[in-house]
């Protein structure tokens, strides 16, 4: 269980690569800009306090490589009245991030090609590039949401403003065609390298999709459950928001933003299937 006095709002959540054993949990909008970590089961919540930046409304969390490093990225893509702003990335070395206090080492302003989009779903593929799933459009309902790259060369080394490439859209209501369009709202990913997939959380469901499917969304019409993607089966919890792989290993773990007095974290352990 995670108690929420600390974590009310839990929309971003990361399994660390250099302390085994921690998670990351960011809290959306109307929070101060707070990272916290815990240990796997949601005990021994350690509070960092984050100075140069200005959390609006952190939704996503990654891991990924940074040179001899590896960081945590805090994703700034929360956009629910859809304003005219840009996104914003804030880069932390993990090695950075032992005591209360931190900074960012990077931050990286991007907008997207059409216009603003509200976006909970952030991660990282193998190759390095960061990719995001809009919310927005699913929730209105009959509309795809979109996914979005931007390459690894401008997130981690760029001078930017970058403005972020539209690789796809993803048939959501098509992959969960009985969870109505609440439930197709996309509100989190993230990648298992060990099993070569990209997991995709929404409020009803956690959708498994295999990474070499990824390259090209242009067939995800013709996808077929159980050959191209998967469905996870989990516990539902209300307003999930947060899901993550642990690395190296199979077990995927995801937990809620909103479910009190506290709330479930929930993992499962998964064989590597032939699709």
């Amino acid at each position: 269980m995670l108690e929420r006095k600390s974590l009310p709002e839990a929309s971003g959540l990361a399994a660390s690569m250099d302390f085994p054993g921690r998670l990351y949990w960011v809290n959306d909008s109307g929070n101060k800009s707070l990272l916290f970590h815990s240990k796997i089961n949601g005990k021994d919540i350690k509070k960092i306090n984050i100075s140069d930046a200005e959390f609006r409304d952190t939704e996503a969390l990654a891991i990924a490589p940074c040179g001899e490093d590896s960081c945590l990225i805090v994703g700034d893509v929360g956009n629910n009245k859809l304003k005219t702003r840009d996104s914003e990335l804030y880069l932390f070395k993990e090695k950075d991030l032992k005591g209360d206090k931190a900074k960012p080492f990077r931050k990286v302003k991007f907008t997207f090609p059409d216009g603003p989009h509200d976006v909970e779903a952030m991660t990282v593929l193998p190759e390095g590039d960061l990719i995001f799933i809009t919310k927005e459009t699913s929730l209105m309902g009959g509309t795809e949401p979109y996914v979005f790259m931007l390459p690894k060369a401008e997130w981690l080394e760029g001078a930017g403003p970058f403005v972020a490439r539209e690789i796809g859209k993803l048939p959501i209501g098509k992959l969960l065609p009985d969870k109505g369009f609440l439930g197709t709202a996309v509100t989190d990913a993230a990648v298992s390298t060990a099993r070569e997939v990209l997991g995709v959380l929404t409020y009803a469901a956690i959708v498994e999709i295999p990474l070499e499917n990824i390259k090209n969304f242009k067939q995800a019409q013709l996808w077929e459950r159980d050959k191209d993607y998967a469905l996870v089966p989990i516990k539902t919890l209300n307003q999930m928001e947060t899901l993550t792989y642990l690395p190296k290993a199979d077990r995927l773990v995801w937990s809620s933003e909103f479910h009190p007095p506290a709330t479930p974290i929930y993992h499962i352990t998964c064989e590597r299937t032939d699709y």
